[in-house]
C-alpha cells in the first residue's frame, strides 16, 4: 500500500509563530513553538471522498458516469465524486458534488459503504459511496466533466478509481 505524507508547514497556521517538532506517544508531529499560549499541533488525517450512484430510471442496471475532464485520470470514467470540504458531513459533500458535477439534486442518499481509495496518485482517502434517490434536475456535464453517460454496471468503461468499482459491485450484489 502507498503511504503519502503531506508537505510540512513553515509557520503555525493559528498564530504565525515558528514551528517545532514534538513527540506524542512516540510519534513526531509539527507543533507551534509557543507551547504555552497557542499549543497548536498538526494532526495528520486521511482525506474523506464521496461518490454517488445514480440509477437510470429507464434501466436500473445502468448507472450515470462522468468522463473526467481534469487530471488525475483525465478521459477515464468515474461516479460523480470529490473530496469533502473541511468540516463537511460526507452526505452533504455527496449532495454538493452531485449538484456541481452533473447538475442534479437528490432528496435522499443511502450509504452503500466505505472503501479505502488508493488509486489517486497524490493521496489516499476514505471513500464514502451513496446511492441517490429522488433525483431532480437535468443531468449535464460541469467543467470537471467532459461527458456524461449511463453504463451497465456489468460492462463499465475504463474507470479512474478502483474503490468506486468495488462499491458499484457491492451495490448491485
Amino acid at each position: 500500500m502507498n503511504t503519502f505524507k503531506p508537505p510540512t508547514y513553515k509557520y503555525c497556521p493559528m498564530c504565525g509563530k515558528g514551528l517545532t517538532e514534538i513527540k506524542v506517544n512516540g510519534e513526531a508531529y509539527q507543533a507551534c513553538s509557543d507551547r504555552t499560549a497557542c499549543k497548536w499541533i498538526r494532526w495528520e488525517h486521511t482525506p474523506i471522498t464521496v461518490a454517488v450512484i445514480i440509477r437510470d430510471l429507464n434501466n436500473p442496471e445502468r448507472i450515470l458516469l462522468v468522463k473526467r475532464n481534469n487530471e488525475p485520470f483525465k478521459g477515464l470514467w468515474s461516479l460523480p465524486a470529490g473530496f469533502a470540504e473541511y468540516g463537511e458531513m460526507p452526505s452533504e459533500a455527496a449532495k454538493r458534488e452531485l449538484k456541481e458535477e452533473v447538475g442534479l439534486s437528490a432528496s435522499h442518499l443511502k450509504l452503500i459503504g466505505q472503501y479505502l481509495e488508493s488509486s489517486h496518485p497524490k493521496t489516499f482517502s476514505i471513500l464514502n459511496v451513496f446511492a441517490a434517490e429522488g433525483i431532480t434536475g437535468n443531468a449535464s456535464p460541469s467543467d470537471d466533466a467532459e461527458d456524461l453517460a449511463y453504463y451497465s454496471w456489468k460492462s463499465l468503461p475504463k474507470m479512474a478509481f478502483a474503490g468506486q468499482v468495488l462499491a458499484i459491485d457491492d451495490f448491485f450484489k
